[in-house]
């Protein structure tokens, strides 16, 4: 049952704790009609494609969260249009009572938290290669080519174990000369010690 008492919205002024245990109340909201819009200021370009590849095989899931005065969209942006796209009659969407100043902070956190997220590509792998064995890579955004190029990237790199003797290893340095005739010199210099050298323009 809802703490948030019927037809009240969440607030991005109330304190933390209280945010963190009120269950909003999602309503579900047509697409057709202009309740509800992609916020203009969206900085974001999002996969459309992929997105609607995700709704034909999973379905919509999770809400859309929108600003309560304005109607703009400050997660799910790209959903929606896929939504749209794909002729879902309505979504579902929590509305948050917020200023403009504070949407735009919740807009640029959205997309750039995610951002941040970095994956285990040990542990991507597992995942994707279980659900590829399933023939179930639809709708992931993930196809057979990334796989294979994941694996071919891990399989690249060195065993930890490896003793870095056995390894093929370059090491190099740079000499920075004050003139044509000081790196003819130096050059001369180590060719004579039978040290493999080349010049360059930096």
């Amino acid at each position: 049952m809802s703490n948030v008492p019927e037809g009240q919205t969440i607030s991005s002024a109330q304190a933390p704790s209280q945010l963190q245990t009120s269950s909003p109340q999602i309503e579900l909201v047509p697409t057709d009609q202009n309740r509800i819009k992609p916020h203009p200021d969206n900085a974001r370009r999002g996969n459309l494609d992929a997105i609607r590849q995700s709704i034909q095989a999973n379905g919509f899931f999770g809400a859309l969260v929108v600003q309560l005065s304005t109607g703009h969209i400050l997660v799910g942006n790209h959903r929606f249009r896929a939504a749209q796209a794909e002729q879902l009659p309505e979504v579902p969407v929590i509305f948050l009572d917020c200023d403009d100043d504070e949407a735009k902070r919740i807009l640029l956190a959205d997309n750039r938290t995610s951002d941040l997220g970095i994956y285990d590509d040990e542990l991507l792998l597992e995942l994707l290669t279980d659900v590829q064995a399933l023939d179930q890579l639809d709708g992931t955004g993930w196809g057979d080519d990334d796989i294979a190029e994941m694996l071919a990237g891990l399989n690249n790199l060195p065993d930890l174990d490896t003793n870095p003797q056995d390894l093929h290893v370059e090491y190099q340095i740079v000499v920075i000369c004050e003139s044509d005739e000081h790196q003819r010199q130096t050059l001369q210099f180590l060719a004579d010690n039978d040290l493999n050298v080349k010049a360059s323009l930096l």
